[in-house]
């Protein structure tokens, strides 16, 4: 039997983003709407009342669902993600490639709100990394993939980020949909909320059951912004205050798709080989 591709957001996934309300978590209350929605389908001359007599819920919650337009904020969220395409893309696929290098973005220059989800993206003004394409061609072309728009603040102070140094950058805002686009990475297992030497602990766990091509897409984002070239070797160094256990999962992502002679830890900094960086560039 063929494997069955893993997917990056799933409806569970993104309601769950969403506090409970009241007695009910975020995903009750989509199946209980959903419920309440089948009922009415098959019964469609039954008032309010009736149906919270038949369904055995409080009347004060489903009513707005049945004499209104009202949703819960789960099932409006799904169902405009769903209208997006962005539920169920499946991760070795195009789609799948260019939200793997948005989260990717995420981990390496980027940061999700934590009160709002706003996701925020960072890339530098100045060309002096080796790579073909520049930070800003790539992160414009995983943004345009998912269908996002944004708009481009060029800083003049210094960067957010300690992984910029004293470089101008700039910051990339999505328009429209923020919130709903910053759940949705949320959901697919990227980091919310500050960075520190503790937080994030680990990186997604469907990355590691991703193909070798999407892994790639996910390391070659993450070297561009984190990677410092040396004029030695190792030939690069990606240094970043955190866990030892996120720290050992980004070794495991590029050495599986390397060579462990080329990847090595020291502390709180990767280094890898140039030949890492050609391994790379072949998928």
């Amino acid at each position: 039997m063929p494997t069955t591709m893993p997917s990056i957001i799933s409806p569970y996934a993104l309601a769950s983003t969403y506090p409970r309300n009241g007695e009910l978590e975020a995903w009750s209350r989509v199946q209980e709407y959903r419920r309440v929605q089948d009922y009415c389908a098959d019964h469609p001359e039954e008032g309010s009342h009736a149906v919270s007599t038949a369904l055995e819920l409080p009347r004060s919650r489903i009513r707005p669902w049945i004499d209104g337009d009202a949703k819960p904020e789960p099932i409006r969220a799904i169902d405009t993600a769903r209208d997006l395409g962005w539920l169920d893309v499946d991760v070795d696929t195009e789609g799948g490639h260019a939200w793997t290098r948005l989260i990717a973005w995420i981990y390496a220059g980027g940061s999700l709100a934590a009160d709002t989800y706003q996701p925020r993206f960072y890339a530098r003004t100045d060309q002096r990394k080796q790579f073909v394409k520049s930070e800003m061609d790539i992160l414009a072309s995983a943004l345009s993939d998912v269908g996002a728009s944004y708009r481009i603040i060029k800083r003049t102070e210094k960067a957010p980020e300690e992984m910029y140094g004293d470089e101008r950058v700039n910051e990339i805002v999505v328009r429209e949909n923020a919130t709903l686009l910053g759940r949705c990475f949320a959901a697919a297992g990227a980091h919310v909320g500050a960075k520190t030497h503790e937080e994030p602990s680990g990186l997604p766990e469907w990355l590691f059951d991703a193909s070798p091509e999407t892994r790639a897409a996910w390391c070659r984002v993450y070297l561009l912004n984190r990677g410092t070239f040396r004029e030695r070797e190792p030939a690069w160094a990606m240094k970043e205050e955190r866990a030892d256990s996120y720290h050992e999962d980004v070794k495991r992502l590029f050495t599986a798709l390397t060579h462990p002679e080329v990847v090595s830890r020291s502390g709180h900094t990767i280094f890898l080989h140039s030949r890492a960086l050609d391994a790379l560039l072949d998928y």
